[in-house]
């Protein structure tokens, strides 16, 4: 009995101890590891697979094992040969592929099996190829240096098959490489290009090519002779074509410099392009600062006109010692051009801070040079009519009220899981009393695991209960409402600009209103509380304080000042470069300050349009300037325009609105026997006429009423409303203005302009009989003016010279019933050409 409880006692030892080994992970498995029999049976198994190589290693290893086992032995010597042949039959194979690979797979037929003779002299043949294709490519590198670009391609197609061998990095690294012979080759071909262009002199073209072949190869030996070549015959054709160059004008010595320039710049080694650039810039350099000057400054705008003609050739008479002292002595004359009053009003609602000096001083800094400051008498004034400033606080604004939910109060209630591991426990006593019996009454393995276990359960349970709560609380949760809402904040500045002036030669005066806002938003939260079960806190919104609104808004609205004067003093020197009746020395001089002015304002882009052309065209004359002068189109506040208008006809009386509405309009004669009419509407001199009158001919002549003769062709037609756009080769003309024909009434006295019976400049009075639509809705005049053959495409005016349309039919038989389509139909058939 005794000896049975003690085995059972060693069993239950034994159990726990393996279950113990279990569940700690003690029991572990060992790596295998390969020996030299299964390293054999593995290479049989990769003979029958086919797989000869893989075989051999594994026999190879099962040796390295077992080094004295002659079974082991006999068999890597056989698959060895096996392999050999096989290695050295694929080898065959990349001989015209591929030589590195062949080389490689020659290299392991050898390793496999040592006697094999025909891999050993084949392997020796390839690594003999492979060296005589290093002395090829060497052999095509003098011939790409000796300009045999055919041997040198021949060349590389036959290394092709030793590419791998010819790359860097390869055993034995060559000096050459198969790709950088490959990239020299090809640009050496884009220098032959480049010879091709210059072959047929194009040699903008050519000279892009051999930069490009410069950079690709520039150590190329080829590339480099015919650069060196090409570049001296680019160089001296510019030289000659230089040399030849008319230098009547300053504008030509100039073009005759740049081409010098540039054939020094082709080829810095041609001694005769530097000296003819030297040569030619002290000609230019005499005739802009010599003692026989071509631009004498006698008054700011003479000064600003000689100053832009010597900055445009600064770029090339640089060296000229003279160059420094005559821009001094034309920037002290020509700035300031003008004196400005600055006057500013009294500020309602702003800060002590924002002073009126403050106000003055950023007028006064954003005129820059152009304009001097005088409390004096002034040519314009700047006024600040008004500023006002006005802020808002607003503390709540867009409110909401959220639902949400807090927790009001807790209830206790008996632990559910506490009870339920009461009632587990009092089960499981229950069982360790029965296994506590069970065990005494027949001690053996069995009852005793199950005593133990028993043990092990009541006293997990009797933990468990331990660390358990009886009651558990329960959270009250109540309904109620917080609310949302957004602070508000700003600071805003208004001002009122005004520039004027009353000078005789150009009244004007224009204002602009300039603003700035400066606001913040901000989310608050309010009425949250601190049960709230959706996590909500109470938000206090976060705003920019007043102060810093104020001084930021202040910082933007200088700069909004700034540009509004400067954009209404631009737009004062603008009218002055439009107006017709000052001379060409002070309207070129007004267009000038324009573009000193024009940083941050609508002007900025005529700045980049006319970039250098003002410059040119006063070194190359005066038919030049006039040509700029009347291309030129400026926008000009409409008041200026109308001011403008009164003010030409009170300077010369003489000059009627007929006059000039006469000389806008041109008579027209086409190679299909066609006469017509028509006017000039753009200051780039499109002519509008009817299509009819130019439908189907390939010549147009335009003739004015001064006997100007001009061609023309078509740029644009809508046949719908019989119109047509004429492009001409005239430089200069006189553009007429479209009125707005919805502004027509019955009644309304027209004047009639065109070209009958080919009688040029013929007027006729009349009024507009009915205003009337036809078609899609194309707007047509009736007018009782008289109206004969070869009006057609002429312009009916108003009173003050503006047209309101184009005179295109008259009703057959009746008299007094003609026809113009109307202006409007004008614009909205061209838009695109007339903007």
């Amino acid at each position: 009995m005794v000896s049975t409880t003690r085995d059972s006692t060693r069993a239950l030892r034994v159990l726990r101890a393996v279950v113990f080994l279990v569940i700690a992970g003690g029991i572990g498995t060992a790596q295998p590891q390969f020996t030299p029999k299964e390293h054999y049976k593995h290479g049989e198994r990769l003979l029958k697979q086919d797989q000869v190589y893989e075989a051999f290693e594994e026999f190879k290893e099962a040796v390295r094992l077992k080094p004295n086992d002659k079974k082991y032995q006999r068999k890597l010597s056989e698959v060895g040969k096996v392999a050999s042949v096989r290695a050295e039959s694929e080898a065959r194979q990349q001989l015209n592929i591929n030589a590195v690979k062949a080389e490689t797979l020659l290299r392991r037929a050898v390793e496999y099996d040592q006697a094999n003779s025909s891999a050993v002299a084949s392997l020796a043949n390839v690594r003999n190829s492979i060296e005589a294709a290093r002395g090829k490519l060497s052999a095509a590198q003098a011939a790409l240096d000796a300009g045999d670009l055919l041997r040198v391609e021949e060349t590389i197609k036959s290394l092709e098959v030793y590419r791998e061998a010819l790359l860097p990095g390869y055993s034995l690294i060559a000096p050459l490489t198969l790709p950088a012979l490959e990239a020299e080759l090809a640009a050496a071909r884009r220098a032959n290009a480049a010879q091709a262009l210059w072959d047929i002199r194009q040699a903008k073209d050519a000279l892009e090519q051999l930069s490009r072949a410069e950079r690709e190869a520039p150590s190329s030996v080829y590339v480099t002779e015919v650069s060196k070549r090409i570049r001296r015959e680019i160089s001296d054709e510019l030289v000659s074509k230089a040399a030849k160059l008319p230098k009547g004008n300053p504008s030509q010595v100039l073009d005759a410099l740049k081409m010098a320039s540039e054939a020094a710049e082709v080829d810095g080694t041609n001694e005769k392009a530097l000296d003819l650039a030297k040569q030619t810039s002290s000609v230019l350099a005499d005739v802009l600062l010599g003692r026989r000057r071509l631009f004498v400054a006698t008054d700011a705008s003479s000064a600003r006109v000689a100053l832009e003609a010597l900055r445009t050739a600064e770029p090339w008479i640089r060296a000229d010692a003279r160059l420094a002292d005559e821009k001094h002595k034309l920037e002290s004359l020509a700035y300031p051009a003008l004196t400005a009053r600055v006057v500013v009003g009294d500020s309602t609602g702003c800060s002590p801070s924002l002073t009126r000096n403050i106000v003055e001083k950023t007028l006064r800094d954003s005129l820059g040079r152009v304009l001097q400051v005088s409390d004096q008498q002034a040519d314009i004034v700047v006024v600040v009519k008004r500023t006002t400033c006005s802020s808002t606080d607003i503390p709540k604004q867009k409110s909401e009220a959220v639902n949400s939910t807090y927790v009001a109060g807790h209830n206790q209630l008996a632990n559910p899981y506490y009870v339920s591991l009461q009632s587990e426990l009092f089960a499981a006593e229950q069982e360790l009393n029965r296994a506590v019996a069970e065990a005494a009454r027949n001690p053996n393995f069995s009852t005793g695991l199950a005593k133990g276990l028993a043990e092990g359960r009541v006293a997990n349970l009797r933990r468990a209960l331990a660390r358990t709560s009886p009651y558990i609380t329960r959270e009250v949760v109540q309904q109620y409402q917080y609310e949302k809402f957004e602070a508000y904040r700003s600071y805003q500045i208004e001002a009122t600009i005004q520039v004027s002036s009353k000078l005789a030669v150009q009244r004007f005066t224009v204002e602009r209103n300039v603003s700035f806002l400066a606001e913040d938003h901000s989310e608050g939260i309010a009425g949250v509380l601190p049960e709230d079960k959706s996590q909500a806190r109470n938000l206090e919104p976060r705003l920019l304080p007043m102060e810093r609104m104020q001084s930021r808004c202040w910082q933007e609205m200088r700069t909004r000042l700034t540009t509004g004067s400067r954009e209404l003093v631009g737009g004062y020197l603008a009218s002055r470069a439009m107006n017709r009746t000052l001379d060409e020395t002070n309207r070129l001089s007004a267009l000038l300050y324009l573009l000193d002015l024009a940083d941050g304002t609508s002007y900025e882009r005529e700045r980049a349009t006319l970039g250098n052309s003002v410059g040119v065209a006063l070194l190359s004359g005066p038919d030049r300037i006039k040509s700029l002068l009347g291309s030129v189109s400026l926008s000009v506040p409409e008041q200026v325009l109308s001011e403008a208008a009164d003010e030409v006809k009170d300077l010369d009386s003489t000059k009627t609105m007929l006059d000039r509405a006469v000389e806008s309009a041109v008579a027209i004669e086409t190679d299909t026997g066609t006469e017509g009419s028509g006017f000039f509407v753009t200051p780039a001199c499109l002519v509008v006429t009817n299509e009819h009158v130019v439908g189907g001919a390939d010549t147009i002549v335009l003739k004015t009423s001064t006997k100007r003769l001009f061609t023309a062709q078509v740029l644009a037609r809508d046949t719908s409303r019989d119109l047509a756009l004429l492009q001409t080769n005239a430089r200069s003309c006189s553009a007429m203005t479209l009125e707005d024909s919805g502004k027509a009434f019955v009644g309304q006295e027209i004047y009639a302009i065109g070209n009958p019976l080919g009688l040029s400049g013929t007027v006729t009075k009349g009024i507009i009989s009915a205003l009337r639509t036809v078609g899609s809705g194309i707007s047509l005049i009736q007018l009782d003016a008289t109206i004969n053959p070869g009006s057609s495409g002429g312009p009916p005016v108003t009173k003050d010279g503006k047209v309101l349309g184009v005179t295109t039919f008259k009703r057959k038989g009746f008299e007094g019933l003609n026809f113009a389509v109307a202006s409007n139909e004008i614009r909205n058939a061209f838009a695109r050409f007339l903007r």
